[in-house]
C-alpha cells in the first residue's frame, strides 16, 4: 500500500510543502536560457535574469561540474552547473545548443527533507506526508538497490505506477532498460550529490539529482532522487539516432567529472575567476598568491578545468608537507638502489604521472632551494633525471604554482632563487583575503551551513543577527577559518537556529582574542567588542520581541538603557 497520508511519528515542518525541491534549465554558449518545465519558468519570470546570468558567467568552467549558492529574494540555493557534450545534441528550430545543466536546489528545504529521512529512515507510512504535496517527481531507494517510493508526482510524470516499481531492484530496473542510467550505485560509492540526465522507459527524458541520506556513521542509508521532466524538449534527444554507446556518456556526463564549490559574488572574486579561465588555455607557468585558506588550490583546480588538458593529469604535491630528502624522489622518481630502501626496480616520479597534463606545486616557497634548480630546468626544457639516474627524461607539464609567502623578499633574502622566482611569474594570479571581498561572506557562510546540513543530516540555520555579526570579522583563516566555525557550530550546537548565544558559547574568548590581533583597523579594546556583542544579543532579541520594552524586560535592563546601548 501507497501509506497513510497522515504520519503521526513525528514533524515535517509544512514551511516548504508545496514549493519546487528543485527547478532545472539548459544554457546555451550564448548564455540562452531555456527552462525544462513550466514550474522552472514560472520560477525564472519572478526574478532579473541578468542576476542569474551573470552568476554562471562568473562560475562557467569548461569541463567540470560547478556548485555555488546564490541568493535570490532572501532565498539560498545551491546552483550546479553540469557541463554537456554537445556532440549527442541537434539544435532546436531557433538554434539552441545545450551547453551546461544547471540545476537550483532550495537550500533549506533539501536540507529539511534530508533531516526528516534521516529521523524516519525506512518508516513507508512517513514518506506520503513527506513527499506526496511536491510538484518535482520523488524517488526513494535504500543502499541494496530496494524501490522504495515514489510519489504522486513521479508516477504523473514518468508514467511508471507505484505498484510496479514500489519493492523492485533498481538493478532489475536498469537492465530492462526502463531507467538508463541509474545514479544510486554511484551515489553510494562516492557519498556525493549527482545529477544526470535520464531516460524513463525509454520514452521520457528527464533531468534527476541524487541525494545521499546518512546514518549517524555517515553511512548512506537511503538514496533521494528529484526529477524534473523534460518538457517540449524531445528534439534534443529524438532528432538523432542515439547508440545505446553515445547514451551512456552523455547521460553520465558530470558524474565522473571532477567537481569545483566556488563562490563568487564579490567583484574582486569575479575577477580572479575570469582571468583564470581567460589564461587557462596558454601553455605556461601560472603562480597564483594569497594569505594561506583564501582557496588557492579551488582557483588551480579551476584553471586545469578550463585548460586543453583537462582531461589529462592533474598532480597536485604540497611542497611543506613531505621532507626535503623525500621530494626530490617523489618528484623525479628514482632508479632502483639510489638510496637505502629504494624499491629494486626503481620508481617513476610525479612529473611522469602528470605528463601531457598539470602539476600544481602548492606552498611552492617552502621548496629546498637544492631542489629549486632542477624544477627550473623541467620548465626551461620539459627534462630532467631520475635519482640516481643517467638517462634523461623528457616530459611535457604544465606547470601551477602557488604560495602564501612574499616570494620577492625570499629572493632578496637568498631563500629562492631569482630565476626561478621569474620564470614562475609569467602569469600571477593574487586571491584577494575574505576581508576584502566581504560580498562573498553570507553566500560563503549558506554554503557550507547546507553542506554541513546534508553531510551530518541535520538542518540548522544562521540567525540574521549572527549572519551580520560574522560579517564585520576579519576572517584571518580565510575561507578555511569560516568552513571550519560553521562545521563546528553545526555539530556541537543542539538548537536548530544558531544565534549569538549560539556562537558566543563556542568561540567568545576565542573570537575576541583573534579578531583583536587581527582586525586590520586600528586596534580594538575589549570594551569595542563587548559592545558590538551587546548591540547584536539586543537585535537577536527584539527580533522576537513585540517591542523596546518588552526585550527590555527580558534582558533585565531598562528600556532607556536598550535604546542607548542599540
Amino acid at each position: 500500500m501507497r501509506g497513510a497520508r497522515e504520519y503521526e511519528g513525528g514533524f515535517m515542518p509544512d514551511l516548504f510543502k508545496k514549493d519546487y525541491l528543485q527547478y532545472a534549465f539548459f544554457v546555451s554558449a550564448d548564455e540562452e536560457i531555456l527552462p525544462c518545465d513550466e514550474g522552472t519558468q514560472a520560477f525564472l519570470d519572478t526574478l532579473d535574469i541578468a542576476d542569474i546570468r551573470t552568476h554562471l558567467l562568473s562560475i562557467k568552467f569548461s569541463a567540470s561540474v560547478t556548485n555555488s549558492t546564490i541568493i535570490l529574494s532572501g532565498t539560498s540555493y545551491n546552483l550546479r552547473l553540469t557541463p554537456l557534450n554537445d556532440t549527442f545534441f541537434t539544435p532546436l528550430p531557433h538554434d539552441f545548443t545545450p551547453e551546461y545543466l544547471v540545476t537550483m536546489q532550495n537550500q533549506a528545504h533539501v536540507s529539511s527533507i534530508i533531516r526528516e529521512l534521516q529521523r524516519v529512515q525506512f518508516d513507508p507510512e512517513a514518506f506520503p506526508r513527506i513527499f506526496d504535496d511536491l510538484p518535482n517527481g520523488i524517488f526513494v531507494d535504500d543502499a541494496d538497490g530496494n524501490i522504495l517510493y515514489l510519489n504522486r508526482k513521479y508516477e504523473e510524470l514518468s508514467g511508471m505506477k507505484f505498484e510496479q516499481m514500489v519493492g523492485c531492484k533498481l538493478l532489475d530496473l536498469a537492465r530492462e532498460g526502463v531507467l538508463r542510467p541509474t545514479i544510486s550505485p554511484t551515489i553510494l560509492l562516492n557519498k556525493n550529490e549527482i545529477t544526470v540526465l535520464q531516460t524513463i522507459d525509454k520514452k521520457k527524458n528527464t533531468v534527476i539529482s541524487g541525494f545521499p541520506v546518512c546514518n549517524n556513521e555517515g553511512a548512506p542509508i537511503l538514496i533521494l532522487t528529484c526529477l524534473n521532466e523534460i518538457s517540449g524538449m524531445d528534439a534534443l534527444f529524438s532528432a538523432h539516432d542515439i547508440s545505446d554507446a553515445n547514451l551512456d556518456v552523455l547521460f553520465t556526463a558530470g558524474a565522473e567529472n571532477s567537481t569545483i564549490s566556488v563562490i563568487a559574488e564579490s567583484g574582486a572574486m569575479r575577477a580572479v575567476l575570469n582571468d583564470s579561465v581567460s589564461i587557462a588555455q596558454y601553455p605556461v607557468p601560472v603562480l597564483i598568491l594569497g594569505e594561506s585558506g583564501t582557496g588557492k588550490e579551488i582557483i588551480a583546480n579551476v584553471i586545469h578545468a578550463s585548460s586543453r588538458w583537462r582531461a589529462n593529469p592533474f598532480i597536485k604535491i604540497n611542497c611543506s608537507a613531505i621532507s626535503p630528502t623525500l621530494l626530490e624522489s617523489e618528484l623525479f622518481g628514482y632508479e632502483g638502489g639510489a638510496f637505502t630502501g629504494a624499491a629494486a626496480k626503481g620508481k617513476p616520479g610525479l612529473f611522469d604521472a602528470a605528463h601531457n597534463g598539470t602539476m600544481l606545486l602548492d606552498e611552492v616557497g617552502d621548496m629546498p632551494m637544492e631542489l629549486q634548480a632542477r624544477i627550473l630546468r623541467v620548465l626551461q626544457s620539459g627534462e630532467f633525471y631520475r635519482v640516481g639516474g643517467t638517462e634523461l627524461v623528457r616530459v611535457n607539464v604544465r606547470i601551477i604554482a602557488s604560495t602564501n609567502k612574499d616570494l620577492k623578499a625570499l629572493t632578496a633574502d637568498g631563500l629562492f632563487r631569482t630565476d626561478l622566482y621569474f620564470r614562475l611569474n609569467t602569469i600571477t594570479i593574487r586571491i584577494p583575503p575574505l576581508r576584502e571581498r566581504k560580498d562573498d561572506i553570507e553566500p560563503l557562510l549558506l554554503h557550507y551551513t547546507y553542506m554541513c546540513n546534508k553531510l551530518y543530516g541535520t538542518n540548522k540555520t544562521l540567525s540574521e543577527t549572527l549572519i551580520r555579526f560574522l560579517l564585520n570579522y576579519a576572517w584571518p583563516g580565510n575561507i578555511r577559518e569560516l568552513e571550519n566555525i560553521v562545521k563546528r557550530l553545526i555539530i556541537t550546537c543542539t538548537e536548530e537556529i544558531l544565534t549569538m548565544d549560539s556562537f558566543y558559547s563556542k568561540y567568545g574568548e576565542e573570537y575576541v582574542n583573534r579578531a583583536a590581533v587581527h582586525t586590520p583597523e586600528a586596534r580594538r579594546t575589549l570594551r569595542d567588542f563587548v559592545e558590538t556583542y551587546e548591540k547584536a544579543i539586543i537585535e537577536e532579541t527584539l527580533s522576537f520581541s513585540k517591542n523596546t520594552r518588552e526585550a527590555a524586560a527580558l534582558l533585565g535592563i531598562s528600556q532607556a538603557t536598550l535604546l542607548r546601548k542599540r
